[in-house]
C-alpha cells in the first residue's frame, strides 16, 4: 500500500529492549504467583490467558503459560538478542525465544536455555556462551531501554516509526502517513492503530506473540 506512493519504500525491524518489570530478581521469581498479585486473583490471571490463548488458536499457536514456572529477568535474553543482531536478521532467535518461555514454558533467564535456542536458531552455541559469560552488551542494552523508555514507552505493544505521523486518537492513514517526510525523529503508535489500518481485522492480542517482551523500531526511508 505505501509503496503505491513511495515506489523505493523499504523497512527493516529492529528488536529493542523494554523490560516490563526492570526490578526482577537476576535469577528471576515464581510466575503465577506474581501474576495473581498483580492483577487481583488468580481467577483474573486465567482470564487473561484465555483471551491470549484464544487470539492466538485463529493463528494456530497455541500458549502453554501453565508450564511457566519462572519470571525470568530477561537482561541476558536481550544481550543475546543484541548480539545476534550484530550479525544481521535476528527472526528466528526472537522466535525460539518465545516458543521456549510461552510454549514450552522455559526459563528465558537461564544461560543454557538460551543457548540451546541460539543453537536451534543457527548461531555457534560456543559463541553465544562465550558472549553471555561475559559482561559484553549489557550497558548498550540498558541503555537502549532507558532511551527507550525515555520516548515514553511503559508497555510492551509499540512500534516505533522514524517519520511516522499519527493524530491524537491513535489513527494511522496507512497510505498517507507512513511516509518520510524529512522531519526526522521517531515518534510512537501502537501496533493495534498501525496494523488494523493496514489489515483491518487483526485483533490487538495478536501482537502478544511478538512484541511481549521487545517492540519494533521501524525504520521508513
Amino acid at each position: 500500500l505505501v509503496r503505491q506512493d513511495t515506489p523505493d519504500f523499504s523497512c527493516r525491524k529492529r528488536w529493542l529492549p523494554f523490560f516490563l518489570n526492570p526490578d526482577t530478581p537476576p535469577e528471576g521469581e515464581p510466575y503465577l504467583p506474581f501474576l495473581i498479585a498483580k492483577f487481583g486473583g488468580r481467577e483474573r490471571v486465567e482470564a487473561i490467558f484465555e483471551r491470549i490463548r484464544e487470539a492466538g488458536r485463529a493463528h494456530s499457536l497455541e500458549y502453554a503459560f501453565e508450564k511457566i514456572q519462572v519470571r525470568a529477568n530477561t537482561l541476558d535474553a536481550h544481550r543475546l538478542l543484541f548480539w545476534a543482531q550484530q550479525q544481521g536478521d535476528a527472526e528466528r532467535l526472537v522466535e525460539g525465544l518465545f516458543r521456549a518461555q510461552f510454549q514450552q514454558g522455559e526459563n528465558v533467564g537461564d544461560r543454557a536455555v538460551l543457548c540451546r535456542v541460539a543453537a536451534e536458531a543457527g548461531y555457534d552455541a560456543t559463541a553465544a556462551a562465550v558472549w553471555l559469560a561475559s559482561d559484553q552488551g549489557r550497558e548498550a542494552v540498558l541503555a537502549e531501554e532507558r532511551a527507550v523508555r525515555a520516548l515514553g514507552v511503559t508497555s510492551a505493544q509499540r512500534i516505533a516509526g522514524q517519520f511516522v505521523k499519527f493524530n491524537p486518537l491513535g489513527r494511522l492513514d496507512y497510505s498517507q502517513r507512513l511516509r518520510p517526510d524529512g522531519d526526522g525523529g521517531d515518534l510512537l503508535v501502537s501496533a493495534a492503530a498501525l496494523f488494523k489500518q493496514q489489515f483491518r481485522v487483526i485483533p490487538e492480542f495478536e501482537f502478544v506473540k511478538k512484541l511481549v517482551h521487545g517492540f519494533i523500531l521501524v525504520r521508513c526511508g
